[in-house]
């Protein structure tokens, strides 16, 4: 038999509304990008350390890139990422920017029209020498994503629920957006094999592996992206749950598919 939860699960966001509200704050932790020529001063904040967009009344870290470059002109060489308003931005004008915050980004050939899909961006050479922090600089956009949800994840108030198997369910924190997200980062390859999966119907193929085995534990530096094979064999546990039907028959299809039954 199976239970919904449903009045359940409604008298305990009457009781603590965490879902609703954390939805509307944490979104943002990885925006859409915003047309820097759209917004209004008042709701982008260049400090010494950082670039900040408001949302209400609430600061963000982003950076600037410029979505429209002229890749093959300069031999396919893409843009960087801006951490704060640095000379070369203020050289250029900020017109030509948007604000982002995503590991990797898409950017079209302003000559050819070419897109190019999820790029991770270099940080600006400009802004590693004149930006003023006490905290660690990115070296990529891919890096700087992980430094961003690494910071909300290691917020000690934050409430976080969670499914019956102790995976969390408040965005941005669950599961399948840390999970797509990581493997993504990734780019769809195994960490252990380094088999790569280019087919979207065989994503299922790629698990994340929780190293310390603590399922809310998200921080990029816990997680491992594995093959189902892998992480069937990482240790005697793993090995007992992928004995199960269900996921015996998930390995067994990986196998025959990409016969990797002898290694």
């Amino acid at each position: 038999m199976l239970y919904s939860f449903e009045k359940l699960r409604k008298l305990l966001d009457e009781i603590a509304p965490t879902k609703d509200s954390l939805r509307k704050k944490y979104l943002v932790v990885e925006g859409e990008t915003i047309d820097i020529k759209k917004i209004k001063d008042k709701e982008v904040l260049f400090e010494d350390d950082g670039i900040y967009a408001i949302f209400n009344g609430e600061k963000f870290r982003r950076y600037l890139y410029m979505p429209n470059y002229r890749v093959a002109h300069y031999e396919n060489t893409f843009p960087v990422a801006h951490l704060i308003k640095c000379t070369k931005v203020t050289e250029i004008g900020r017109g030509y920017y948007v604000l982002g915050s995503k590991s990797s980004v898409d950017v079209i050939d302003r000559d050819t029209g070419k897109l190019y899909k999820a790029k991770v961006l270099a940080i600006c050479s400009y802004c590693l020498t004149e930006i003023i922090t006490d905290n660690s600089i990115p070296e990529s956009t891919e890096d700087f994503f992980n430094n961003l949800i690494a910071k909300e994840i290691e917020n000690k108030d934050l409430p976080k629920e969670t499914d019956v198997f102790g995976y969390t369910l408040t965005p941005p924190f669950d599961w399948d957006t840390v999970s797509r997200k990581y493997r993504e980062s990734k780019n769809y390859t195994c960490e252990q094999c380094a088999i790569q999966i280019t087919d979207t119907q065989d994503y299922r193929f790629l698990h994340v592996h929780h190293k310390d085995g603590n399922k809310q534990h998200n921080h990029p530096k816990n997680l491992q992206c594995l093959c189902v094979l892998c992480h069937s064999k990482v240790d005697d546990h793993h090995a007992d749950n992928f004995d199960k039907p269900r996921m015996k028959h998930q390995v067994d299809s990986f196998v025959a598919k990409y016969g990797k039954k002898d290694k």
